[in-house]
């Protein structure tokens, strides 16, 4: 029975291989494509750029909380300041490629000026 039942699953395995075969596709083959070693660095540059404008950001939203938190009479007026200005650098820097860290970096230095000057 066992027997049986191998023989057949060969021959509709054989069956639909030849069904495939006629109707223009084929089976997959054992050969794999050479890797594009510069699109690979392309992608990987990209992603250490948007890893670091992601970084800054995310400081920049920090400091922003920290001064709604903690800040004095003007506190929701700075961060709402911080926050917009660190939307508008991270919007930038998107566009900037390798150096988009810059613009929300500027705005971290400067914005945690105005936190140290707020909170204390």
């Amino acid at each position: 029975m066992r027997l049986w039942i191998a023989v057949t699953g060969l021959f509709v395995l054989k069956a639909w291989q030849l069904k495939l075969a006629t109707k223009g596709y084929v089976m997959a083959e054992n050969s794999v494509p050479s890797m594009d070693y510069a699109e690979h660095e392309k992608t990987y540059s990209g992603f250490i750029a948007f890893s670091k404008l992601g970084v800054v950001t995310v400081l920049n939203f920090m400091l922003c909380l920290l001064v709604f938190g903690f800040g004095g009479a003007w506190a929701s007026v700075i961060g709402t300041v911080g926050v917009l200005a660190s939307l508008l650098a991270c919007a930038i820097g998107l566009f900037m490629g390798q150096n988009g860290w810059r613009p929300a970096a500027i705005v971290l230095v400067v914005f945690g000026l105005l936190t140290v000057l707020s909170v204390s």
